[in-house]
């Protein structure tokens, strides 16, 4: 998936005519604010990333962001990540980014850490993770896909 979200698969192909299905999703919908910063892989492996990735800031550079990965770290939740493509890094590689400080979202669209769901309460703070999203700013969507493929 590139910038804008656009996919397009080609469902049939004759002498003459090709017959192609785009789809449209982007996880920012609307009114989005946006900040730059370089973003590094500190996993400890190599790692794919792409948009919807939770951002924190790395406390040894501010300058950088680095991925929330789970437990008490999501307490510290900056943003989101905004990539144009998925990008790979390896293990303390970093890459120019954006992330997303406010705005609204589409929730499905979120790529949230293993087991970690928006109701998820966050350490022993007794707030999900939903209301630090919406404490920092984004309007959660849950938005339906409705494209209709069958001309």
């Amino acid at each position: 998936m590139g910038t804008f979200g656009i996919n397009a698969t080609q469902r049939s192909a004759t002498n003459n005519q090709s017959t192609l299905d785009y789809s449209v999703e982007s996880i920012f919908l609307f009114g989005n604010r946006y900040q730059t910063a370089t973003f590094k892989n500190n996993t400890g492996a190599e790692a794919t990333f792409k948009s919807g990735f939770l951002v924190l800031r790395d406390t040894t550079t501010p300058a950088n962001v680095i991925p929330a990965i789970a437990g008490e770290t999501l307490a510290n939740v900056i943003g989101i990540l905004k990539l144009n493509n998925d990008t790979t890094l390896a293990n303390n590689g970093t890459t120019p980014a954006n992330y997303c400080i406010s705005g609204d979202i589409d929730v499905n669209l979120l790529q949230l850490p293993a087991t970690v769901t928006l109701d998820t309460v966050v350490g022993t703070t007794g707030k999900c993770l939903r209301d630090f999203l919406t404490d920092l700013g984004f309007v959660l969507k849950n938005v339906t896909e409705n494209s209709n493929f069958d001309n």
